[in-house]
């Protein structure tokens, strides 16, 4: 077993591991989910409201805790909504 200079804390080979893949895959999902909120501003900035959610959306699914996310989905429902006719024509629920 590993020693530590804290007392109580330490800790096999293994269990190290494991905390190290789980902070991986954590990491990597908020990556990924920043790709898909980066692609969300872009599209809702060009005025794509159904593209902009769905990419939105992604990324909340991939990290519900990030406020940015779930701040842009809204605005991108938002905007979505008021926008003018043509630009609702491309509905979200078929």
């Amino acid at each position: 077993m590993l020693q530590s200079s804290c007392a109580g804390t330490a800790r096999t080979p293994l269990e190290i591991f494991e905390a190290g893949a789980r902070s991986w895959a954590a990491g990597r999902r908020s990556l990924i989910a920043m790709i898909y909120y980066n692609r969300g501003v872009d599209l809702l900035a060009d005025g794509h409201f159904a593209e902009a959610i769905a990419a939105n959306a992604k990324a909340l699914r991939l990290d519900p805790a990030n406020k940015t996310v779930r701040g842009n989905f809204l605005a991108a429902i938002n905007n979505w909504a008021i926008a003018p006719g043509p630009a609702r024509t491309n509905c979200l629920f078929r």
